[in-house]
């Protein structure tokens, strides 16, 4: 498996991870919320998660992205502004121009952050302007419909749908 971490050094901000396990199949880019850690020999949860599933339908490997650079203990909207590096926005597009699907996994931060739905917002429409191969999908529950986060769903599959859903 090849391993990849990007991060800025100033203030450790995290912008991916990037698991390889099959070159031959096609790799995903999932963005969640923030960096759990920095140590690359070690899965948290969130990770082991996404890794689990992405697997499991079919990708050959997985970039986890950062909404937010930052490790943050409790979001508020006050933390979530300054948590994150000016250009991390630029970093998450230009990944995805590897990656065949993006998958949007941040749950119901952004039901409860300003400054989560407005990164969200900036974030989607740098990749719609992009014009690339890739699908943008977003994480659901399979019986509410509603975003979810992979931590929120892990012992079920997961469900995929389109962003306009």
């Amino acid at each position: 498996m090849k391993i990849e971490l990007s991060m800025k050094k100033v203030k450790d901000d995290i912008y991916w991870t990037k698991r390889i396990w099959d070159s031959d199949k096609p790799i995903w880019l999932v963005i969640g919320n923030y960096p759990a850690n920095t140590n690359l020999q070690q899965l948290d949860l969130t990770s082991m998660l996404i890794q689990n599933n992405t697997v499991s339908l079919g990708a050959g490997g997985v970039v986890i992205g950062n909404l937010f650079t930052r490790q943050v203990g409790h979001p508020s909207d006050r933390l979530l502004a300054e948590a994150f590096a000016d250009d991390s926005i630029d970093e998450l597009v230009k990944v995805a121009q590897d990656c065949s699907m993006v998958v949007i996994a941040v749950g119901s931060l952004i039901k409860k952050s300003k400054v989560a739905t407005t990164r969200l917002e900036a974030l989607l429409l740098r990749l719609q302007d992009e014009k690339n191969d890739y699908e943008i999908k977003q994480l659901i529950s399979g019986e509410r419909g509603q975003q979810m986060h992979p931590l929120a769903l892990q012992r079920e599959g997961w469900t995929l749908s389109g962003m306009d859903s």
